[in-house]
């Protein structure tokens, strides 16, 4: 694809995702990259020996792109150490959230929901995953043991929980859930949860809790954020530019301090909530991608003498 824009139209701009290289490339390119994920955490991505020449590939040609689009201050550090980009080529462009949350759900449909998916009255939430990176692990000891120092909500796991885990390098829920005694009166598992949901499920949850060890961005935690719902945050990676406020940050290493976290956010959920970032609206999300455009799109005027 590469090779024939560059022979039919050697002026357009090349938009590349992540996942694309070539061995040609045209006059101008612009390369988005997401994150390094795969580059530091190898054993969790898969692939094996073809999955890491395709990275490396991908890597190689964000270098020789003219401009390199990725979501976080994070991501745009991965890319420089571990990339080899050259910062003056990086542009940081955090994603948009979908429309729907850009208001909260109405009570009526908040309840709705629920009643159909069978959410208690109250519960504290996590949606995200459970790819072992994501420590979902370290968040039912910690649930665990908060439990045993005041009465909580249940837990509910939004999302589908894996079949096989090893062979999708995953968690081990069930094992991890039978190994701390949480059942199910403690943990609800509804499965996969559409995206016509998602708000409502967010919105009317007690607690939002993400212990994630690695995230470009982060958008589970700035869509329950963006619905009104008290937020807990791993101060890893991306996640302090999604939800800046140090009180709602904790070290997922250490399940002690999340326990305690967790049952202060329960009896004082105010303190935890976060007004909804306007960052991360449609309108400016596309003005900073546009932004991003505009050298290379002035770059056959900037070229003449």
């Amino acid at each position: 694809m590469a090779a024939h824009v560059r022979r039919i139209a050697p002026e357009a701009l090349l938009l590349g995702t992540y996942d694309f290289h070539a061995p040609a490339r045209p006059e101008r390119v612009l390369q988005v990259v997401h994150d390094c994920l795969p580059e530091r955490f190898p054993r969790d991505n898969g692939g094996g020996l073809l999955r890491r020449w395709h990275r490396r590939r991908c890597l190689a040609w964000a270098r020789r792109a003219d401009r390199v689009v990725t979501i976080s201050r994070w991501s745009a550090h991965d890319l420089t150490t571990i990339g080899r980009v050259a910062p003056v080529k990086i542009a940081i462009v955090p994603p948009w959230l979908d429309q729907c949350y850009a208001r909260r759900p109405e009570t009526a449909a908040i309840e709705a929901v629920r009643e159909r998916l069978g959410l208690p009255a109250r519960y504290l939430l996590y949606v995200g995953g459970f790819r072992r990176y994501k420590a979902v692990d370290r968040l039912l000891q910690a649930y665990a043991l908060a439990r045993t120092r005041s009465a909580l909500p249940p837990l509910v796991l939004a999302g589908k929980i894996p079949e096989t885990p090893q062979r999708t390098h995953s968690l081990d829920i069930p094992a991890c859930l039978a190994a701390l005694g949480l059942g199910r009166d403690a943990v609800l598992c509804p499965g996969f949860v559409h995206d016509d949901d998602l708000p409502a499920v967010y919105a009317g949850a007690t607690l939002f809790v993400f212990p994630s060890l690695h995230e470009g961005f982060g958008y589970a935690p700035a869509e329950a954020a963006a619905m009104g719902t008290p937020v807990l945050i791993s101060n890893r990676a991306a996640l302090p530019e999604v939800a800046p406020a140090p009180q709602c940050q904790f070290d997922p290493d250490d399940t002690e301090a999340l326990a305690t976290l967790i049952g202060a956010a329960v009896a004082a959920p105010e303190r935890f909530r976060q007004a909804p970032s306007s960052d991360f609206g449609e309108a400016a999300g596309i003005a900073r991608f546009l932004a991003s455009l505009y050298p290379l799109l002035s770059y056959e005027a900037a070229s003449r003498p």
